[in-house]
């Protein structure tokens, strides 16, 4: 029998019950870890023919392997077999590679690196599913080692199937712990550093740090594990939300499901923009935690709480509101006014007033947030996470109101703050980086504003992955900079990039139709006017689904599409979708808002150019002078001025439409719906509200 990726057309496996006998008999003599096995059992065993344990396994067992398994030797033998075991149960007959059994264990020490590397390459490649064993789930061993690390890599460059899974009795504690670790059990699965990974042998790790530079770099391989992990967490703490469900259990009680439902409805908000999916898993942890404490209770206070953040993030303001208040009563009559759960509440209420973004509003959300930092600095003092949290508020309003300077004020001391407090690896830095970015592009500062993104990104890629919103949300806004620049090509790369993550990630979602508003308006300053139409149509089919006819955000798109058609000559065409927009911004905002105005103003210039047109097309027809047909003025110039970016009616995207911010609903006085900054959502995290003592 050949090791995998030798001269063997196919790396050969071995059937589940071949690899259970050898645990029998293993078990039977007193070993339990892989390395235990191999030492105690397998290397004697095969010793005198110097062979792989597979080729003293019996040939209707064998066959072409179908199942990768990456595990770690420091696991029981029995772990790595539970795990096959769940495989089969989906997958009758697979033949699993293990490298216990396939290579041959005697003299792999003298086999150079190159040999390994191509093994296993080539191999996965072949094989086609590569299965992780996670174990325990409080410190994934897998997670610390070189190995398993570099298969993982080669899992990544080969483009197999890569799962995770988890030994059966791992499961129920994992569940379990999900309800009073929650943070720290997504830590420990998303905290991989790669270039800090272990080995037996020192010359392996040296070699595998030295493939993984030339592959795919540390921090791109770091990045992309934790978006699996993550992606993993995810998956497994629904499924346990469903087997509990699923036991036909009264949970009325139960406060843990409840603990459960609320910190994955958290990360839901946080890293998925699942609302709809976070309000559901919110109501239910609220239903349990009303039925045991009862209305006036800090948990029921931070669900409100929570349950307003999700609705604000929804566009739902006034909803979001009503939430809002009812925590802030609670927190009130329990606490007072000098308390740091009461600066939460003001400290939200704030960000939706900024975010509803009607006349008055900003002031309510400065007075607000004004409140919220003279309590948190009274309570947690000026060098606090939550302080800095609300210099960022208070500097959103006053860029809202392009009072930039003042902005940046703000901006700069929460950042200052983070500096000293959570270090540069940590999300909240790189979002206080785009936000500054965001002032300086406001303020045509680009090279400033470009600097603090490429810091953001730089700092979001390794602490969250390349596939996290937030990393979206930072090429959306070079894309900005680029494309006021003049750099249109870099513009539409950056854009595109942020529009694979925001379909991946969100799907259909407000966020995704706003990039997809923001691709096609590059596309159309840069004149490829059927691609743009392409994408406006999309970021329409998605607003409609979400918003419905008659909203601001899907006027914008209305009024975008418009000016291409227009740009096109379309003006028939364009008109139409000008007077959709138009019923769209007066049904919803009024007839007297700026942005009906503003469009009522378009719309009226492109009825008269389109009578001129007709008019001079009649005169043309009757005059006997006339055999030519003369150059479209009006075309002509609209083309001219797609190139130039200040000519167009549209915003370069605007604030808080991306990660757990505000939708993409539009400012006063553009007639584009925007997004860009990513906003320091107060969402309560694991740490606020594990109610289980």
């Amino acid at each position: 029998m050949s090791d995998i990726g030798t001269n063997s057309p196919h790396p050969q496996g071995v059937k589940l019950a071949a690899i259970e006998a050898l645990l029998e008999q293993a078990t039977a003599r007193g070993y339990s870890t892989t390395t235990e096995v191999c030492n105690g059992f397998v290397k004697p065993l095969t010793e005198s023919n110097q062979c792989a344990y597979i080729e003293t396994i019996d040939a209707s067992f064998v066959g072409p392997a179908t199942c990768f398994i990456s595990h770690a030797w420091k696991y029981d033998l029995a772990d790595s077999v539970d795990v096959m075991r769940q495989v089969e149960a989906e997958k009758p007959n697979t033949l699993f590679w293990f490298d216990l059994v396939i290579n041959n264990q005697h003299g792999t020490s003298e086999r150079p690196f190159e040999w390994w590397c191509s093994t296993f390459q080539n191999g996965v490649e072949q094989i086609g599913t590569v299965v992780l064993v996670l174990a325990p789930w409080t410190n994934p061993i897998p997670l610390t080692r070189s190995w398993c690390l570099f298969e993982i890599m080669c899992s990544f460059n080969a483009g197999v199937d890569l799962q995770v899974r988890m030994p059966t009795h791992q499961q129920a504690a994992f569940i379990n712990g999900l309800s009073r670790d929650y943070d720290v059990a997504l830590q420990a699965l998303l905290g991989v550093k790669t270039e800090e990974s272990e080995a037996w042998i020192m010359q392996d790790q040296q070699n595998i740090f030295r493939a993984v530079e030339a592959s795919i770099g540390f921090k791109s391989l770091n990045s992309r594990i934790n978006d699996r992990m993550r992606t993993w967490f995810l998956q497994q703490a629904l499924r346990g939300i469903a087997l509990i469900e699923g036991r036909g259990e009264d949970l009325l009680s139960d406060l843990g499901f409840a603990n459960l439902c609320f910190n994955v409805a958290t990360m839901l908000t946080r890293d998925y923009g699942k609302y709809d999916d976070a309000l559901l898993l919110f109501s239910k942890a609220l239903i349990i935690m009303r039925h045991v404490f009862g209305e006036q209770h800090a948990t029921i206070a931070n669900t409100y709480s929570n349950i307003g953040e999700v609705l604000r993030n929804k566009g739902d303001f006034d909803k979001a509101l009503e939430q809002q208040q009812k925590a802030l009563r609670i927190r009130l009559d329990l606490f007072g006014e000098q308390h740091p759960d009461t600066a939460h509440s003001f400290h939200g209420m704030g960000d939706t007033y900024r975010c509803r973004g009607n006349q008055g509003d900003y002031s309510t959300a400065f007075t607000l947030l004004s409140k919220a930092l003279q309590i948190r600095v009274a309570t947690l003092g000026d060098d606090h996470p939550s302080t800095a949290k609300t210099y960022i508020a208070l500097g959103d309003v006053c860029d809202e109101q392009q009072e930039y300077s003042r902005a940046i004020e703000y901006l700069a001391k929460a950042l200052a703050i983070q500096e000293r407090v959570i270090g540069q690896e940590h999300p909240d830095m790189a979002l206080s980086y785009n936000n500054i970015g965001e002032v300086y592009r406001k303020m045509d500062e680009l090279d400033k504003a470009l600097e603090c993104y490429e810091k953001a990104l730089a700092s979001t890629t390794t602490v969250l992955g390349e596939g996290h919103p937030n990393v979206a949300g930072i090429y959306n806004n070079m894309a900005i900079v680029h494309e006021k620049q003049g750099n249109v090509q870099r513009a539409a790369e950056c854009m595109q990039q942020a529009l694979n993550i925001y379909k991946e990630v969100f799907g259909d979602h407000p966020t995704t139709a706003a990039t997809l508003d923001n691709v096609a308006t590059i596309l159309g300053r840069a004149n490829q006017f059927y691609q743009s139409l392409q994408n406006f149509e999309e970021a329409l089919r998605i607003r409609k689904k979400i918003f419905g006819e008659h909203h601001p955000v899907t006027a914008n798109t209305y009024s975008d599409a418009a000016v291409v058609l227009q740009a096109m000559g379309d003006r028939k065409r364009s008109i139409e979708l000008y007077e959709k927009a138009l019923v769209g911004f007066a049904t919803s905002l009024g007839e007297h808002h700026p942005q009906t105005l503003e469009t009522q103003r378009a719309l009226s210039t492109l009825k008269l150019l389109e009578q001129a047109a007709l008019q001079a097309q009649q005169f043309q027809s009757a005059s006997p002078f006339s055999s030519q047909q003369q150059p479209n003025d009006e075309q002509t110039q609209l083309s001219e001025s797609q190139r130039e970016p200040q000519s167009l009616p549209v915003t370069i995207p605007d604030r808080h439409s991306q990660q757990a911010s505000c939708p993409p609903t539009p400012p006063p006085s553009h007639p584009v719906a925007a997004l860009a900054t990513l906003a320091q959502a107060e969402v309560v995290h694991t740490s606020q509200c594990c109610i289980i003592t």
